[in-house]
């Protein structure tokens, strides 16, 4: 069954927004990286986004990976003005631009940057690249492996808890109640529908960081209940700008950040923000020039990776499927 058939189908009003994506593979395989937008000013990309961008392609390419999840901030500082924004040429297709990695879909949500501009020409510009896939601000995407499935729950924070300000502080409130209580019956709905083997839920503002931003206080009363409840297997994030790895004692939810490929910044203000003893792996060391993460998924175990732009894998970690 092909993604993007699904995908157009989605499209119409009042649709599903919800996308399939079946592969003939006993291995899924998923890129994460967030906090990737680039610069507004020439050359519209960083330093960090360029080194990381390459190693990111060869490690897609080289071990034949299925998709990549985009969480959020995908053009500093203000997002875009329409779907025909250079931007999306300057920072994204100009950047990650090797041919065999132009085959694998991306599948994006937004952050706080991108809803400073023109959330709408994100969407929209779906209809302009074969590989950028953002069908609504919150949508379902299944993926299908040879005897097993993942559920990737792809949300918008800032429609659920507002925006930031500025940069470092809590989102102020959704100033729309409506959409958000639409968008929190959609994840519950959808955590409580799946039986698969393995259900990502996906969002930009992080539920805990030892970092920068630290736990989003929003995310902790309105989405932790619904990821501990349904038995969710991670919660995946950018915001802050490095790669972590956070898991509560007597919880089977595992809180990964993997917003480091824009800029890395090596804070840990919130470290007494989050339970004792929770914080599995930490990493921000400006020299590693970025990182990212990635997925590799069997019927058996679930393995996330990070990796350093300058080629290191830096932490492994196995979760077991939840049926």
């Amino acid at each position: 069954l092909n993604v993007f058939l699904i995908y157009f189908a989605c499209l119409f009003p009042g649709c599903c927004h919800s996308l399939n994506y079946e592969t003939n593979s006993d291995v899924l395989k998923l890129v994460v990286m967030g906090d990737w937008g680039g610069l507004p000013f020439y050359p519209y990309y960083s330093p960090f986004e360029y080194a990381t961008s390459k190693h990111l392609m060869n490690v897609a390419v080289g071990g034949n990976y299925h998709a990549v999840l985009a969480l959020g901030d995908n053009f500093y500082f203000n997002g875009v003005t329409d779907e025909y924004d250079s931007r999306f040429q300057n920072t994204f297709e100009n950047v990650f631009n090797n041919q065999a990695f132009e085959t694998i879909p991306w599948f994006v949500l937004g952050g706080n940057h991108d809803h400073y501009g023109n959330i709408t020409g994100q969407l929209e510009y779906t209809k302009h690249s074969s590989r950028w896939h953002y069908p609504a601000l919150w949508y379902k995407l299944q993926l299908s492996g040879i005897g097993f499935n993942i559920t990737v729950i792809m949300i918008d924070t800032v429609t659920l808890c507002g925006n930031t300000v500025y940069d470092g502080a809590q989102p102020k409130g959704t100033d729309d109640h409506e959409a958000a209580e639409s968008q929190l019956s959609f994840i519950e709905d959808s955590l409580k529908q799946t039986t698969d083997s393995y259900v990502i839920v996906a969002g930009h503002f992080p539920v805990w960081s030892v970092a920068e931003h630290g736990p989003t206080e929003c995310l902790l009363q309105k989405l932790k209940p619904l990821l501990e409840k349904y038995k969710a297997t991670a919660y995946m994030c950018g915001h802050d700008h490095n790669l972590q790895h956070i898991r509560e004692a007597n919880s089977t939810v595992d809180y990964f950040v993997s917003g480091a490929v824009d800029v890395v910044t090596p804070s840990m203000k919130h470290k007494d923000a989050v339970p004792a003893n929770s914080l599995q792996f930490y990493w921000g060391n400006l020299l590693g020039l970025g990182g990212f993460a990635t997925v590799d998924a069997t019927k058996d175990e679930m393995m996330l990776k990070y990796h350093s732009a300058t080629g290191s894998v830096l932490y492994s970690y196995a979760m077991k499927p939840r049926i």
